[in-house]
């Protein structure tokens, strides 16, 4: 099993204003990725929060205050690379400037002029961010009520867990057994259905037990998310999709893996305190 060692958060913005999007161009301080384009950004320090990093690098990199608006999604790579938050803000006050040691330019995009840079883009945040903006947010409809159910196995005070591959969302991160309640379907079925695609296993409703509800916002949709404990189960545990997941292990429930979906260890900690409801994400 591969050793997980990275611990960083990176915090950004994304400027919409007059239709474009505010790049800065990495300076010659940044060896690696001189001349590419990024978002302000930067890595959280000891003591400062996601979002008050978010700020402050807006104002370091651009020379704009800036309001957080609504955090559009957090997005990795690999299990290894650092995390990043992408905020939508607003600019409340300064103007365009920035420090020619780290930055060597600032400009604004259109999002087709933005797509069409891809190769000199420093990271695919950027593209996952605005596509957000401009295929969710931008339409101002409201969001989607998705519904979804997690399943937790435990015995012996440990839960099984999955950890994810090349399935294009949160690959390398350990997760739960999960999927969409699909119409005319009930909870169970569903529950069942997705067991059995991914550990050969099902339940018995009885055997199920509804321990949190999680009100979740990713993005561009809202979620209620369901999460069910299990005792027992019928059949044996092993991985039948081995092409989107390399590993199906038991882990103590107070030592869990450091690469878990966030959300995934929000709600076991929420299970551990006892607590039934908890909120995951921000809409405004």
């Amino acid at each position: 099993m591969e050793k997980i060692t990275q611990t960083i958060i990176v915090a950004g913005v994304v400027i919409k204003q007059d239709g474009k999007y505010l790049l800065v161009q990495e300076g010659r301080s940044n060896k690696k990725d001189c001349g590419l384009w990024n978002f302000p950004a930067g890595k959280v320090e000891e003591g400062n929060t996601i979002e008050e990093t978010a700020i402050k690098e807006a104002k370091e990199e651009s020379g704009y205050d800036v309001e957080l608006l609504r955090k559009l999604d957090i997005f990795q790579d690999h299990a290894n690379t650092p995390s990043k938050h992408a905020f939508e803000a607003k600019i409340v006050g300064g103007k365009l400037s920035w420090p020619e040691d780290e930055i060597m330019d600032a400009k604004w995009f259109t999002w087709q002029e933005i797509q069409d840079m891809k190769d000199k883009l420093r990271e695919g945040w950027i593209i996952g961010a605005i596509s957000i903006m401009e295929n969710y947010f931008a339409k101002k409809e409201r969001f989607k009520l998705i519904p979804s159910v997690y399943v937790l196995p435990i015995k012996d005070e440990k839960i099984l867990l999955l950890r994810r591959f090349n399935t294009g969302f949160e690959d390398g991160k350990y997760a739960l057994v999960a999927g969409h309640v699909d119409g005319g379907e009930t909870m169970t079925q569903a529950m069942n259905r997705e067991a059995r695609e991914e550990a050969g296993i099902d339940f018995a409703e009885k055997d199920l037990e509804l321990v949190l509800t999680m009100h979740r916002w990713c993005g561009d949709h809202e979620r209620i998310d369901l999460f069910f404990v299990a005792k027992k189960w019928n059949g044996e545990i092993k991985n039948l999709e081995p092409n989107k997941c390399d590993d199906l292990s038991w882990f103590p429930l107070k030592q869990l893996p450091e690469n878990m979906s966030p959300y995934i260890r929000v709600a076991i900690d929420c299970y551990l305190k006892g607590e039934k409801y908890c909120e995951f994400g921000w809409n405004k």
